[in-house]
């Protein structure tokens, strides 16, 4: 009963609230230029106050309906930031397995006007569940739009091998767990690895969370073509 009860507060909690996105830059590790930015879902809740992703997000995420919901948010917030951002910036944007196989991505052309501006958009897709033949034809539409496909988390142990191949992705994000450690020497050799595989099916090497210039260098000398994280900028409001 208390489980019942704390799940109604919890989804009042999110009709109460309004979803909205900041922006992370994605910078070249060669030059230091913003290639890109990350959409990236922040709650406001009715007094004001910002909450960064937690339970919330896992409650939604773990909602069919809401999931959508969120995923389409996200959508248009990144067709907004796109008409406002020079044309050689891109915006990516989170979508679960289950957004894809739903089409919210198609759903969400003519609502937003995606279809001019999807060669500037970057769907990030975090493998939580199994990928479906509908995802993968999901993802190859979205590519033939213009769209490019970005595996996340690489390295957090939830991507398989076969996404490689299934989604056609043009970035593998490596999971900050590695990038912490990219100073090892153990760790660099993995990123040099994944950096020559990568290039393989034409695909780049982003890390996440990259906290301070060692981290960056490393990455840089790792072969990694761009980096996110603190020491390039923290999640806020379009500059």
């Amino acid at each position: 009963m208390r489980g019942d009860a704390a799940r109604r507060e919890q989804e009042a909690a999110i009709i109460e609230s309004v979803i909205t996105a900041h922006y992370q830059p994605i910078v070249s590790l060669a030059t230091g230029d913003i290639l890109g930015y990350e959409a990236l879902a922040r709650r406001v809740r009715a007094d004001g106050t910002t909450e960064l992703p937690g339970a919330w997000l896992t409650e939604m995420l773990s909602d069919a309906g809401q999931s959508r919901r969120l995923g389409a948010t996200m959508l248009g917030a990144a067709a907004t930031a796109l008409r406002s951002l020079p044309e050689h910036i891109y915006v990516s944007v989170n979508l679960e397995v289950a957004d894809l196989r739903a089409g919210n991505f198609v759903e969400a052309r003519e609502e937003h006007g995606l279809d001019e501006l999807a060669h500037r958009l970057v769907i990030e897709v975090a493998e939580r569940e199994s990928i479906t033949q509908h995802a993968i034809e999901a993802a190859a539409l979205a590519r033939s739009l213009g769209a490019r496909i970005a595996l996340d988390d690489i390295g957090a142990g939830s991507a398989r091998l076969s996404a490689l191949v299934d989604l056609q992705p043009s970035y593998l994000k490596v999971d900050a767990s590695i990038t912490r450690r990219l100073t090892e020497p153990g760790i660099a050799r993995l990123v040099r690895f994944l950096v020559s595989g990568a290039e393989t099916l034409g695909a780049s090497i982003i890390v996440e969370g990259v906290e301070d210039a060692a981290i960056a260098a490393a990455a840089r000398d790792a072969g990694a073509s761009a980096g996110q994280g603190y020491y390039f900028g923290k999640p806020g409001p379009l500059p």
